[in-house]
């Protein structure tokens, strides 16, 4: 029997269902289907399942196609997608939905790839690239993020966007940066140049466009912040800050509590959903950067917690006010560091202060290291492991704080001569 529709929070006329029998990363796979109103009647379409590829966001870029192109898409009696127009081919039993190839409307998908797209040299323009690029992120929830089309929108929107990257200069974007590192910190200048300089290399890729990078590394050198947090907190600091967050907002409260215990990064506290908890086993299922699952061993303490939260497997444990995925710390965060002092309460205050010295979520992670760094009773390899980085040398940032152990190894010599 098929599984009740819900609704999307995020995207108008965008729905999905679990099923009951297949799972995808550890979860319920989930089929995405959309409704339109045609000629006064409800219409649904199948998109495609979450194993095949299919985001939620796919699902309403689908939706919003399919009804700028209804009429060259309906005369597509070919298209199996064409059985998918009713309710009841939409709730389809679970039995006819086992592979994934035989599973969705794979020709939905290469309706889509059909869309018309600006593909001369000649006027294919830096926003022509950037929208390129960040539609292609956007079907990877792992990936992306509003600040990205922000900033781009401030910056190059209307003025370098509407060229041609075919006369795009190098000296017009060095006198842009130059500008923007008088007002801006290094950081959110080399993030705004960086997403100019990945689209132009994915239009190039994807065969858009044929030329040179203007953003390239031989003809434009990025600003290089040192703005890596030396800042983490002493246990008596996290226990008062744990404090005045429980005042303000528990739900805020117990994701700084998880990170101090875990070491998670705030995005992976934004994808935990119920599905994710394994009470028995004591285990977190961990969504990290890159969209890679990985099971996290943690105490009872941390699984209680969790789970008295009483979420259901698709829900999010802390969902935003919508019931959607959260998508960025909320401001309490910085103000509660404010009021305690730890950070610059005005502008001119802010300009006074060691950038590295400051406090915010991520601080929460890094003190996880370096409590386990200081008690001694982690390897380095131990720590890298812990803190899931990708290589030792993420992890050396933390050996300063090992002392005693370097000191004791180097007293071996004192012994000898």
């Amino acid at each position: 029997m098929a599984q009740e529709r819900i609704k999307s929070a995020r995207y108008p006329g965008v729905y999905w269902r679990e099923s009951s029998k297949n799972r995808f990363n550890g979860r319920p796979d989930r089929c995405f289907v959309f409704c339109v109103k045609i000629e006064g009647k409800l219409k649904w379409v199948n998109v495609g399942w979450l194993s095949e590829g299919i985001s939620e966001k796919q699902a309403a870029q689908a939706r919003k196609d399919y009804l700028t192109h209804t009429k060259d898409f309906l005369s597509r009696q070919d298209t199996p997608c064409q059985a998918a127009l009713s309710p009841e081919t939409a709730q389809t039993s679970e039995s006819s939905a086992t592979p994934a190839k035989k599973r969705g409307c794979s020709n939905i998908k290469t309706h889509l790839a059909t869309v018309p797209q600006v593909t001369t040299t000649q006027t294919y323009t830096l926003n022509d690239a950037v929208e390129l690029y960040l539609s292609y992120l956007a079907t990877d929830t792992s990936c992306g993020d509003s600040r990205d089309r922000n900033g781009y929108d401030v910056t190059f929107r209307n003025t370098l966007g509407k060229m041609p990257l075919s006369e795009i200069k190098a000296g017009q974007i060095q006198q842009i940066k130059n500008e923007l590192l008088k007002r801006l910190a290094p950081a959110t200048v080399l993030r705004r140049l960086s997403t100019c300089r990945a689209a132009v290399f994915y239009a190039i890729k994807q065969e858009m466009w044929t030329g040179v990078n203007p953003f390239g590394r031989d003809r434009l050198t990025m600003p290089r912040p040192q703005n890596k947090g030396e800042r983490f907190l002493t246990p008596e600091e996290a226990k008062t800050l744990l404090v005045e967050l429980q005042k303000r907002s528990p739900a805020l409260h117990d994701m700084a509590w998880l990170s101090l215990k875990t070491g998670l990064r705030s995005t992976e506290i934004f994808r935990l959903q119920g599905a994710d908890i394994d009470i028995n086993a004591g285990v977190l299922w961990i969504t990290e950067k890159g969209g890679n699952r990985t099971a996290l061993h943690v105490s009872r303490q941390v699984i209680d917690k969790l789970a008295a939260y009483g979420r259901q497997p698709s829900e999010y444990i802390f969902p935003d006010r919508h019931g959607g995925k959260m998508t960025h710390i909320s401001d309490t965060f910085e103000r509660v560091c404010v009021k305690l002092g730890w950070n610059p309460a005005t502008p001119q205050e802010k300009g006074k202060r060691d950038f590295r010295k400051r406090v915010w979520f991520h601080t929460l992670r890094h003190t996880f290291a370096s409590w386990l760094a200081q008690s001694g009773k982690v390897t380095l390899y131990e720590l890298r492991d812990l803190m899931r980085h990708k290589s030792i040398t993420m992890t050396e940032r933390y050996a300063h704080l090992i002392p005693a152990q370097t000191f004791k190894k180097t007293a071996i010599i004192d012994e000898i001569l």
